[in-house]
């Protein structure tokens, strides 16, 4: 089951409501600190199971695809009562995350008042033969260990506090990448208006990848970017969480 997160510091008495979706390889702390102070919302965050617990689960339980990691969100989002009464709630996804806050927007209906995605391919490109990483487009595949933390750091950039922990976290980390690659795409909409933000000089995006997001609603689309991402621009929500967030609350989000 998904883990919903109050984000840290919490806020109160706000007329809106993020939840927000990490990247693949990110949990619900990524929110936390600087990108909370930033938004103008209350906002929650999704964790998926066993995520910086020292534990190695079986692998059957971390088994999800995104499209039903999306709808079991969305019924925690309805069972944990995220949103009161006069509370607008909003999604926002980055990555990989941007996939499963789409599908969760679908799942949710007239619930959501707007949908937020930043650094990732619409959906209708989401099969991993999409992919730019041409030389290794799927890294759940990778037979070793060493080969995936090789790809992800060439992909990513280095990060020393992954390195730390990355013997404990193999399994959910090749879990999450498992689901994105997994994830076939979809031609669907959602019925309210969406946001795409590209980041510029990201590899992982092209221009066209995030105007297809036009593609998947029926309501108002307009596309957003951001040239502060410095040397690895995809990681932007986890390398520089002030700049970026700052941009999207002035920028971006309910505006």
């Amino acid at each position: 089951m998904a883990d919903l997160v109050t984000c840290q510091p919490a806020k109160q008495n706000m007329d809106r409501v993020l939840v927000c979706f990490p990247p693949a390889g990110a949990t619900a702390s990524c929110f936390n600190g600087d990108f909370t102070r930033a938004v103008d919302a209350r906002c929650f965050a999704v964790d998926k199971p066993c995520r910086w617990r020292r534990c190695v689960p079986e692998v059957e339980t971390l088994r999800w695809s995104v499209v039903d990691f999306a709808r079991d969100v969305a019924r925690r989002i309805v069972e944990h009562g995220c949103v009161s009464k006069g509370e607008s709630l909003y999604l926002y996804g980055h990555s990989a995350g941007a996939w499963i806050a789409f599908e969760c927007a679908r799942a949710l209906g007239e619930r959501v008042s707007g949908v937020y995605v930043s650094a990732a391919r619409a959906p209708c490109l989401g099969h991993w033969l999409n992919d730019t990483d041409v030389e290794t487009p799927r890294l759940s595949e990778l037979e070793t260990d060493d080969a995936f933390w090789a790809a992800f750091e060439r992909r990513y950039g280095v990060s020393d506090e992954l390195r730390c922990v990355s013997t404990s976290l193999i399994a959910p980390f090749r879990e999450d990448f498992r689901m994105s690659e997994s994830y076939e795409g979809s031609t669907e909409k959602v019925h309210v208006p969406l946001t795409a933000i590209g980041i510029e000089n990201d590899t992982r995006t092209t221009r066209e990848m995030i105007a297809r997001w036009s593609e998947h609603t029926t309501g108002a689309f307009c596309s957003r970017w951001w040239d502060g991402g410095g040397a690895h621009p995809h990681r932007a929500l986890i390398a520089k969480p002030l700049e970026f967030a700052s941009f999207l609350s002035n920028e971006v989000f309910f505006v």
